[in-house]
């Protein structure tokens, strides 16, 4: 049976490399040297050089041209573009603009992401203020998230400020899962490509943020504000709630669930060849044994000609046939002259039915 065993790890084998896999995306930018613009800092000319996250881009050219495509954030932190329309000399759908003549105005280029600011700021009682992702929002491992928050919340001017992820239950013991390194207040946005190390053995976490300030500031706020409480999953399918777009679908033209209906398809197409031919190489091992025991010299020839279908019926040479058959009766042929028809010799469950796509 040592060839058996080897028909049987060849074809599962073949079945492990044959089916599709899901590689995450790694945190990998796409620098965009085509497009490096000049910025004066402290009376000297500084080349900015932009780059791009799932087709945003950060550090690019500020911009004065209302009609600029833009681009928005979802509640949950997933960017999508908005392209502005020009009619009869008025724009539509241009890039908002702070109504709060305090909010900061961003530095290093245009700002890659809508910020949280206007009537997007929830209010001071909701849960999650003062950032603008959603309380209850799932990240899924591997991608990348948009976080924003009111830069205005502190009362006062702060430059930097750090954001952690802190276990939830909280316990007072144990380290924060992810930190920050001190980013700019003014900004409001940090983009977070998301780990398998930031998650607790549930996923849940809360978001918080701390500004980096002196003893003698006249701020209204100084502490650490804790945010939202989100989760940390896996793979989409570990979602509490339908996710129906990731942040990397952003320029591939594939949603997520476009993309596992095409896992589904393929899944099925490679792997059900691969058990008929694990099936027949294990028949074809289990006759040779048995002919063998008999004494009888076993071939490939023979194997098949001692296979009958299940609902098959014997064939029997024309001689034999006519001794069974009255001398009156007529023998029509089953084949018609101009079509040669086949048909099934063993029941199927599909037969009749349309075949639904997975």
């Amino acid at each position: 049976m040592k060839i058996s065993r080897v028909f049987v790890l060849a074809s599962i084998l073949s079945i492990a490399s044959a089916s599709p896999s899901l590689k995450k995306r790694d945190e990998s930018q796409n620098v965009l040297t085509d497009q490096i613009w000049t910025s004066t800092s402290s009376g000297k000319k500084v080349a900015v050089t932009p780059t791009a996250i799932d087709g945003v881009t950060v550090s690019a050219s500020p911009v004065t041209d209302s009609a600029t495509a833009w681009n928005s954030l979802d509640s949950s932190g997933i960017p999508y573009r908005v392209t502005p329309s020009v009619s009869d000399g008025k724009t539509t759908s241009a890039s908002p603009t702070p109504t709060n003549s305090d909010y900061p105005e961003s530095t290093g280029g245009a700002p890659p992401v809508l910020r949280c600011m206007n009537d997007r700021v929830p209010s001071s009682s909701t849960s999650g203020y003062p950032f603008c992702i959603k309380n209850g929002t799932e990240l899924v491992v591997g991608e990348t998230y948009w976080i924003t928050w009111d830069p205005t919340y502190w009362g006062g001017s702060v430059d930097r400020v750090r954001l952690q992820t802190i276990t939830y239950p909280l316990d007072d013991d144990a380290d924060p899962l992810f930190n920050s390194d001190y980013i700019s207040n003014n900004n409001g946005y940090y983009s977070w490509y998301v780990k398998s190390s930031y998650k607790s053995t549930s996923g849940y976490f809360w978001l918080t943020i701390t500004p980096l300030v002196s003893s003698d500031n006249d701020l209204e706020h100084t502490g650490t504000k804790t945010g939202p409480l989100l989760r940390i999953i896996e793979s989409a399918s570990d979602a509490s709630s339908k996710i129906t777009r990731l942040p990397s679908d952003n320029g591939s033209g594939t949603t997520t669930a476009s993309k596992s209906n095409n896992i589904k398809t393929i899944v099925p197409a490679v792997v059900v060849p691969v058990v008929v031919i694990l099936f027949i190489a294990v028949a074809v091992i289990l006759y040779f044994n048995r002919m063998k025991k008999k004494g009888v010299q076993p071939s490939v020839g023979g194997f098949f000609s001692s296979i009958r279908m299940k609902g098959s019926k014997r064939l029997t040479s024309s001689t034999n046939a006519s001794t069974r058959v009255p001398s009156n009766a007529s023998i029509e042929s089953s084949i018609d002259e101009h079509t040669l028809r086949t048909e099934s010799i063993s029941d199927n469950p599909f037969a009749g039915e349309q075949r639904q796509a997975l």
